[in-house]
């Protein structure tokens, strides 16, 4: 027992420093307040846009094993202000070879960048939504947590993302993610794969993100991944990550902080930095 405490104690501090590094290689200022006058509005929107079926969504979500796809989840008068906020050129560029070549914007640069996007992660009513929908309370990642609340870009031929179930760090049951379409100029899908380890029940799907489509899931369930993208085509969707805990056992804290690190927003942070302040750029 004590060995087992010593060990976990030693992963948790590693994860602590790993994070810290990811944070100093891409550092970026957040700025932690939104105007209450578009927190409302933002509030408002999706309070029409979720609320008007509630009941419904929870049922279909239970049955689809925590899983829903609403088509037309978000309306298009908030679609059209969260675009407004894309910035292509924000985007830290990853490729984990096969697995995976896409850009990310994270929640970070977000906070400071894109007010909109912002409210609507934080917002109460998407909260209630989401804590109604799966019968947990649910609650925002930390601000310095990029994966909270990212833009995925794809803008190159052949980003995509493989098959894989969401890292979050957390226990399982504990992390739920939200996917919406914001930019869909491309014949990319959204690839699931519905009751994985039950044969008389899997379903797959593929799913053309479309401006405002909203899918909601566990993501230790939702097994899903991205077909590879074709020339002159562009797609970009808003992830938002939520938990019903804070806590976040030290060796899935490892993996997430080292998969941050190598894919998304620490190495490639630093790369991206030092190409923008290169000679002539």
């Amino acid at each position: 027992m004590m060995l087992r405490q010593y060990v976990e104690a030693f992963v948790d501090r590693a994860a602590d420093r790993i994070d810290a590094f990811n944070r100093a290689a891409n550092p970026v200022y957040t700025q932690a307040a939104v105007e209450p006058a578009i927190q409302a509005e933002v509030d408002a929107l999706l309070h029409n846009a979720l609320f008007r079926d509630r009941e419904a969504h929870r049922a279909e979500f239970a049955a689809n094993d925590e899983y829903i796809h609403l088509a037309r989840g978000l309306p298009s008068a908030l679609i059209g202000r969260i675009r407004r906020e894309v910035d292509i050129s924000q985007a830290t560029r990853s490729v984990g070879f096969w697995h995976r070549s896409a850009g990310s914007v994270g929640y970070r640069c977000l906070q400071a960048s894109a007010p909109y996007t912002t409210a609507v992660y934080r917002s109460q009513v998407m909260l209630d939504w989401l804590s109604a929908l799966t019968g947990k309370p649910m609650l925002c990642r930390d601000d310095y947590d990029d994966h909270a609340c990212t833009f995925y870009v794809y803008t190159k031929p052949g980003d995509h993302m493989g098959f894989h179930y969401d890292i979050c760090g957390c226990e399982d049951g504990a992390a739920y993610s939200l996917i919406i379409g914001v930019i869909d100029e491309s014949t990319q899908q959204l690839l699931v794969e519905l009751h994985r380890n039950d044969p008389a029940r899997k379903q797959a799907h593929r799913i053309s993100t479309t401006p405002g489509t909203l899918i909601a899931f566990s993501g230790a369930k939702l097994w899903h991944g991205v077909s590879r993208l074709g020339h002159d085509e562009r797609r970009v969707t808003l992830g938002l990550a939520y938990v019903t805990t804070s806590h976040r056992p030290p060796f899935r804290k490892l993996v997430k902080v080292t998969a941050d690190t190598l894919f998304h927003f620490g190495l490639g942070g630093v790369i991206k930095s030092y190409a923008r302040r290169a000679p002539g750029r």
